[in-house]
């Protein structure tokens, strides 16, 4: 058969290149063909899972004043901004204030109030964001509007959350969660400017706190949270003193996963499959499954306070960055509390840190369990805390008198 091309030039070895006009003719021709596709394409696939996020929206707005829906694009006409507040893997956070207009459209908001503001870039796949948004759309219209009250309502800053104002859905690009403003820096940002040891004391203090917060996020809005860490831990005030640190509150809901029902303690150790979400080296052995409930939070808490009283976290988690090494540390590596840096750690703050960091979610303690434990008891933590030990909505034990008394003191 090649013989029969045997004139061919290209066959032969001669090739005929183009002059340089054509070249450049046909270089233009190209571009302008690209520039015509991408000035022409759609910015944003809009698809069922977009208009479904966007039904439930309106359905909530007509229902609840702390959630609405705006125009593309347009967040400026409600909100001004003023300076940037942190970067995060799904999104970012600025200080806003509510202009006139934001003030008269969005009722939750106060004049001369400065507020936090997240920005979630939504994904632009529709199945993507039907990953995302799938626990918000699916539950009872009921439960949405009770985990939306629990978070906006003023009792979540006595248990340690951070109240959540507004949502705001901007389809098909962002969602814009309006929180309180804090004042002082993340936990994150304060551990890493500690230049001493933390006090056992301290870290009991901030221990009690956090679990208040997921307590009631799974007990009283009924979610998970999905991504406990230091950055989404905030300090209320300025820290002045290491030992007396102040108050932390919870933030950022972005990754909030809506549960059917409230979690109860017969409920606590349940998994649900939920869309992959948090951030890698704070993921518990069952997130990396595809899976996640209340016990996943504890998890969280109980690598915080690991690195609170060492300095380090568990698993050799702080200097690995891949993704198969870290799922394997998690998995393969036992927790090791026995080192020379933990010499210092009394036996009971060590107790406490092994039950919240078993890898078995049965044998994990719950919310309930590890608000009761001895370690954060009445007299481990700053007097100014002591009524707040026992969370609003954790039911006094009968073995324990001291935290009976301290239940009915948060009550009061």
């Amino acid at each position: 058969m090649l013989s029969d091309y045997s004139d061919s030039p290209v066959l032969t070895g001669v090739v005929a290149l183009p002059s340089k006009r054509e070249c450049y003719l046909l270089a233009q021709t190209v571009l302008r063909g690209f520039a015509s596709w991408f000035c022409s394409r759609p910015a944003w696939t809009v698809g069922e899972a977009s208009a479904t996020l966007r039904k439930r929206y309106i359905e909530i707005q007509d229902k609840y004043d702390g959630v609405a829906v705006i125009n593309r694009g347009c967040i400026e006409d409600y909100f001004t901004e003023g300076g940037h507040l942190g970067r995060g893997g799904f999104g970012t956070v600025c200080r806003v204030e509510p202009t006139g207009h934001g003030l008269s459209h969005f009722k939750p908001l106060s004049p001369g109030m400065a507020y936090a503001m997240k920005r979630v870039k939504l994904p632009k796949r529709d199945t993507e964001l039907e990953s995302l948004s799938k626990s918000f759309v699916s539950v009872p219209m009921s439960r949405m509007l009770e985990f939306l009250q629990a978070l906006g309502e003023e009792k979540a800053t006595r248990q340690h959350v951070t109240r959540n104002l507004l949502r705001v859905l901007d389809m098909p690009q962002s969602m814009y969660i309006v929180m309180n403003l804090l004042e002082g820096p993340t936990l994150q940002g304060w551990m890493t400017s500690v230049e001493t040891a933390v006090p056992e004391r301290t870290c009991a203090d901030l221990a009690q706190q956090m679990l208040s917060a997921v307590h009631y996020l799974h007990r009283v809005a009924g979610a998970v949270h999905r991504d406990i860490k230091p950055d989404n831990f905030g300090f209320v005030h300025a820290v002045r003193h290491i030992d007396t640190p102040g108050n932390v509150q919870l933030f950022d809901m972005g990754l909030a996963w809506v549960l059917p029902e409230k979690i109860q303690e017969s409920s606590a150790t349940d998994l649900h499959d939920v869309a992959p979400g948090g951030t890698l080296r704070w993921l518990s052995p069952e997130a990396w499954c595809g899976l996640c409930g209340a016990c996943s939070d504890v998890w969280g808490v109980g690598l915080i306070l690991h690195t609170l009283l060492v300095g380090d976290m568990p698993f050799g988690l702080r200097k690995l960055e891949e993704e198969v090494q870290v799922r394997n540390a998690v998995f393969k590596r036992k927790l090791n509390l026995s080192t020379s840096i933990w010499r210092r750690v009394s036996e009971e703050a060590r107790a406490f840190v092994d039950q919240l960091l078993v890898k078995d979610v049965a044998a994990r303690a719950t919310t309930t369990a590890a608000l009761r434990h001895s370690f954060i008891r009445e007299e481990n933590v700053p007097p100014s805390r002591s009524s707040m030990v026992c969370a609003e909505n954790v039911p006094p034990s009968p073995q324990s008198p001291k935290v009976c008394t301290m239940y009915f003191q948060a009550a009061d």
